[in-house]
């Protein structure tokens, strides 16, 4: 028995080829394509398609295919037979595939999803279905929109943020500039020669008496005492 999967087998070798499917251990190899099997029985049927060999031959209509397991699956339409059984309501059904999509309305499991229109479906010919309509055309052309529209957003912050910083970070240099070169400037002539007895501020009021003039030959700064 597999201690993985619980599957029983009579003989030791077909265990041994069942553990390499868990195990993804593939050492059969196809000498024309390089493609890669866990036993020699899968490499065989492998084999046919490149041969083109179809030895297996329905009974019924005379329809011949490449392995014993799809001729079966063929002779049920012919038969009828459906030896798959819902547990839940009896149903039956001729594929054990069709069982398990069946499995599905009684759990309400919705596997399929289409992510764009958040949406969930059982089958997925549901979502195959839904896909090739307009609504989900349209969604999926209106979400692209937005993604572009907060690209475009993105893109703008990101380069306002840059000139921002650039600004910033610029070096502004301020001179200062003393009182005295001001007047000197303004008026055209030297501390000196001036008789300064008050300093009046932008506001027109008196902000102070001239207390001492300092010419040191380079600058000339003007102290006053603030009233």
């Amino acid at each position: 028995m597999c201690e993985i999967c619980g599957n029983i087998y009579t003989k030791r070798n077909l265990l041994k080829m069942h553990m390499r499917r868990h195990m993804a251990e593939k050492p059969f190899e196809c000498e024309i394509c390089g493609k890669t099997f866990a036993c020699p029985s899968e490499i065989g049927r492998h084999m046919r398609v490149h041969t083109g060999e179809k030895p297996y031959v329905c009974k019924y209509c005379g329809r011949t295919f490449a392995d014993r397991s799809t001729n079966i699956k063929h002779e049920r339409i012919h038969t009828n037979e459906r030896p798959f059984t819902c547990q839940t309501c009896g149903k039956s059904f001729t594929y054990s595939n069709v069982l398990k999509n069946h499995m599905l309305t009684h759990t309400g499991e919705k596997p399929f999803p289409c992510i764009p229109c958040n949406k969930t479906f059982s089958r997925k010919h549901q979502l195959d279905q839904h896909i090739a309509t307009i609504t989900h055309q349209q969604t999926v052309r209106n979400l692209t929109a937005q993604h572009m529209l907060q690209e475009d957003r993105s893109n703008d912050h990101v380069t306002n943020q840059q000139s921002i910083r650039s600004v910033s970070t610029s070096v502004v240099k301020v001179e200062k500039i003393p009182v005295s070169t001001i007047i000197q400037r303004q008026l055209g002539k030297n501390i000196s020669d001036i008789k300064i007895t008050h300093i009046i501020g932008n506001t027109g009021r008196n902000i102070g008496e001239v207390d001492e003039v300092s010419t040191d030959g380079h600058s000339t700064d003007v102290y006053i005492n603030a009233e």
